[in-house]
């Protein structure tokens, strides 16, 4: 009896956490056509562009100053960053420099796909794009919105695109 009481007590939290995520980014105005919303578990503990070691920061032409560059890098279990902002027509690499670890990414949000308007055709395909240690895949983003990809694979491993014109 006790596990279902915690179960449900951490479903409820999880579900709090959300709704106040979602309310902050409609306040805010953050929320754009298609998207889904941007929550993770994990986001207050660490800032939006925490850098990690070895982080790549060439700038996508036309960006923004977005700290992710032309390439957004993996380790085991993370992003190098959380989000990343550039211009429409950018194309952003996902390189996935683990040795060990594949990663599944999809539009969504944690570890559950959800199809985004607009999103890159292989974020949103039936079957989600596998990244084996050392690949690397390429989107453009021929949309203006704020797109959000999670790895199936890694609790927590999410990271937001935000494209504008």
């Amino acid at each position: 009896m006790l596990g279902g009481i915690v179960a449900a007590a951490l479903i409820v939290v999880g579900l709090v956490a959300l709704l106040v995520h979602q309310q902050a980014a409609s306040a805010s105005g953050a929320t754009a056509r298609g998207a889904a919303p941007t929550a993770t578990a994990h986001a207050a503990a660490s800032p939006a562009a925490t850098v990690k070691a070895g982080a790549t920061t060439n700038p996508v032409a036309g960006s923004t100053g977005s700290p992710c560059g032309s390439t957004v890098a993996m380790d085991d279990d993370s992003f190098f960053f959380r989000s990343c902002t550039i211009k429409r027509g950018a194309t952003l690499t996902f390189q996935n420099q683990s040795t060990t670890e594949t990663h599944v990414l999809c539009s969504g949000f944690f570890q559950v796909c959800h199809p985004a308007l607009d999103a890159p055709a292989e974020l949103n395909g039936a079957a989600p794009l596998v990244l084996a240690p050392g690949a690397r895949h390429s989107f453009t983003f021929t949309h203006a919105g704020v797109f959000n990809i999670t790895c199936l694979a890694h609790g927590g491993m999410d990271i937001t695109v935000t494209v504008t014109d």
